[in-house]
């Protein structure tokens, strides 16, 4: 079992060398002020992942609530990744809505991020 999961993980760390692009991975961290209006604070990092924005075939293929400019976002399969956080992507802010854990046996090779862009 692990020769095969080392192996897919090998191959997204190969791919990630060749495509990956730093981006800012924004935590979002969420109150309420004194007049209980919602408040949202981000908390930024730098990390390195996989981005690709949505054109007309990848939604034609994926379906959906996408659009595009929206974005795929791959992650290495230590990231942490939440819904709700927000990524900024060539001045771009995208917020995550959805999270797929990619296994192998049950074992994470990579993390994909769907991510709506927030202002088109």
């Amino acid at each position: 079992m692990a020769g095969a999961v080392n192996q897919f993980r090998d191959g997204f760390r190969q791919l990630m060398s060749h495509s990956k692009e730093s981006i800012t991975y924004q935590t979002i961290t969420r109150a309420r002020d004194t007049d209980d209006n919602p408040v949202e604070t981000p908390v930024d990092s730098s990390v390195y992942a996989i981005v690709q924005i949505l054109r007309l075939e990848d939604i034609q293929e994926i379906g959906g609530m996408w659009q595009v400019g929206d974005a795929m976002v791959f992650f290495d399969h230590n990231a942490t990744v939440t819904k709700e956080d927000k990524i900024v992507h060539q001045s771009i802010t995208y917020r995550i809505v959805d999270i797929i854990p990619e296994r192998v046996k049950g074992s994470l090779i990579f993390i994909q991020a769907m991510c709506k862009r927030e202002e088109y």
